[in-house]
């Protein structure tokens, strides 16, 4: 029977290789099909006027930025929590000055080609729609953004 010293070493050491396997995973779903999608739409958008950006990133966390103006824009960004839980937070800010958020939780299976599409869509359709006039083109967007 291994001491409890022993045993520790050995557990710590399983523990973070388990938690490091999640991180690996949430930084892969973002460094390639999350950038992948952002690139659709930046492509999309810069062809009407929008400068699109990664800000700088760090160890669980990305986030996009998608510039109307330099007043004028959305902000998403991911952060990894806990071992398989996804946050994300959507930033906007509209002339004169106003801004707005929101935030949501999300599991990690979650993260593939369509869902960061849909969340990208979503958050383009509800920073449109801030300026008036304009609609969400699903009802249901504003509550899949929102907390």
């Amino acid at each position: 029977m291994a001491s409890f010293e022993d045993w520790r070493g050995s557990f710590l050491k399983n523990l973070e290789s388990a938690k490091g396997k999640w991180v690996r995973e949430f930084e892969d779903a973002m460094d390639s099909t999350a950038a992948s999608v952002f690139e659709e739409f930046a492509s999309f958008l810069s062809e009407h006027g929008f400068q699109c950006q990664r800000p700088r990133s760090a160890a669980g966390r990305r986030a996009f930025k998608l510039e109307m103006s330099e007043n004028a824009y959305v902000l998403l960004t991911f952060f990894h929590e806990g071992l398989t839980d996804v946050r994300m937070k959507c930033e906007f800010f509209t002339p004169p000055g106003s801004t707005s958020e929101s935030e949501s939780r999300h599991s990690l299976s979650d993260l593939n080609r369509g869902w960061f599409s849909e969340r990208f869509q979503q958050a383009l359709d509800r920073f449109v729609g801030s300026f008036g006039g304009a609609r969400m083109n699903n009802p249901r967007d504003a509550e899949l953004l929102s907390v």
